[in-house]
């Protein structure tokens, strides 16, 4: 096999797994999932891909060294790439979440697998030829990127079905959005840019964990009977 196959085996065989996590047991099974994911990824990476080729021919092409000047172009390039590849993402989710009906944390972690499917096919696309440090790291800690930058989406997408879905998904994809350009932007300013890059991914994760900390807060404090119908609702309702 050539050295090109075996780097493209590798980034697969590193990304697979984060995207098996996120689709583990989700909507009808854990192979449906991760099929859904995996599809889902491949038509948001070449949804972006499409979105970077319309705007080469619109004169507006993204050079990718642009974001080592830090200016204004390159902020400005930042916003464009989390825009591009965030809304691709959230593309990508929209096609892969199953008819079926499926609860809030399913569909969160439908959206964050599909956005680790996404790093895993950029990884395939972009490299293989690179340096084997830089493509081990890459391919191994994107899928955990992408869809740390997904987090707002996912919580989007997880809360529509309780009504005004387009504010709440069109709100989440500012914030990945924004992340995203934070991140990409920050990256390219030494000393200090990978700390805030690393700022950047913290952010969602710590949201998360506020998030599940006040619903154990709130369930802890509500009164036996609510407690219990959250927790046996069928039980309950039999009697």
């Amino acid at each position: 096999m050539s050295s090109h196959g075996v780097a493209v085996l590798a980034c697969v065989a590193l990304g697979v797994p984060w995207a098996l996590a996120g689709s583990w047991r989700v909507c009808g099974g854990t192979l449906s999932g991760t099929a859904r994911a995996a599809l889902g990824g491949i038509a948001a990476a070449e949804l972006a891909w499409l979105a970077y080729g319309v705007l080469e021919l619109a004169g507006l092409g993204v050079r990718f060294e642009w974001l080592e000047r830090g200016d204004l172009r390159a902020l400005g390039l930042a916003a464009i790439v989390g825009l591009v590849e965030e809304g691709a993402k959230l593309a990508g989710a929209l096609i892969s979440l199953p008819h079926a009906r499926c609860d809030a944390r399913e569909r969160a972690r439908i959206v964050l697998a599909v956005a680790a499917a996404f790093a895993t096919v950029e990884a395939v696309m972009v490299l293989p030829g690179a340096a084997w440090p830089v493509l081990v790291g890459r391919a191994a800690c994107a899928p955990v990127a992408h869809a740390l930058l997904a987090v707002p989406v996912a919580l989007a997408l997880a809360g529509a079905g309780a009504g005004g879905a387009a504010p709440r998904i069109a709100g989440g994809l500012f914030v990945a959005a924004l992340l995203h350009a934070l991140g990409d932007f920050s990256l390219m300013r030494p000393p200090w840019g990978r700390a805030a890059f690393a700022a950047t991914l913290l952010l969602p994760a710590i949201w998360l964990y506020a998030r599940g900390r006040s619903g154990r807060d709130r369930a802890r404090r509500s009164p036996l009977p609510a407690r219990a119908a959250a927790v046996f609702p069928r039980a309950l309702a039999s009697r």
